[in-house]
């Protein structure tokens, strides 16, 4: 994930100080804590940018316990059945994300953290 937020970040100057200006305000020169994290709320929402459009495990497969229907009863599976779940695709869905989806936009509105 690193190595994929470096590469996207770096194409994104403005991202880049917002980032380095947020990370300052809250850390300083001190190491990051687990703490420190929800007080971040613009860097977390760049990682799950980078996390929407590079996923690290790009497809994986499920099979339900007991049979069952999906897709608003259209599809009937049995314990036997296997489902690829393409999360490229779904992560790049225009329904769900918005027009921008072709392209890292961080931060998504959908992820910026709320803190309580």
């Amino acid at each position: 994930m690193l190595t994929f937020l470096t590469y996207e970040v770096l194409k994104r100057p403005d991202v880049l100080l917002k980032l380095r200006a947020e990370i300052d305000e809250v850390l300083g020169d001190q190491p990051v804590t687990l703490n420190d994290i929800s007080k971040m709320p613009y860097t977390v929402a760049v990682m799950r940018e980078i996390l929407r459009f590079r996923p690290p495990a790009p497809a994986r497969a499920v099979h339900c316990l007991e049979p069952t229907t999906i897709g608003n009863g259209k599809y009937a599976l049995t314990p036997d059945d296997h489902v690829l779940i393409n999360a490229i695709s779904t992560n790049r869905d225009p329904a769900v994300w918005g027009d921008d989806v072709g392209h890292v936009v961080p931060p998504h509105p959908s992820q910026l953290m709320t803190t309580p």
